[in-house]
């Protein structure tokens, strides 16, 4: 499955939250070291949580669809039977 656009924006924009913070910290406190293990995992976590929103979201706009199709479809029905004269009957 695709990731949509604004999953990998949000990806994105956590990870550049994640570097701008280490390297405010860094440049503040010249012996700070930061825990890798632990931004990566912050990081790790934000992706899941986009990606769970990003499958839910998938499945709202899919389910909205297959509304509007289905709207079409009945719409189509409706106008083939107005246009065409019912088949004679026999008898």
């Amino acid at each position: 499955m695709n990731t949509p656009p604004s999953a990998t924006k949000a990806c994105r924009s956590a990870v550049r939250a994640e570097a701008s913070l280490v390297l405010c910290l860094r440049s503040e406190t010249p012996n700070f070291t930061p825990d890798v293990e632990a931004a990566a995992e912050r990081i790790n976590e934000t992706s899941e949580r986009v990606l769970a929103l990003s499958k839910e979201n998938g499945l709202s706009w899919l389910e909205a669809y297959e509304k509007m199709l289905d709207g079409v479809l009945k719409l189509e029905d409706t106008v083939r039977a107005s246009r065409w004269p019912a088949a004679p009957s026999s008898g």
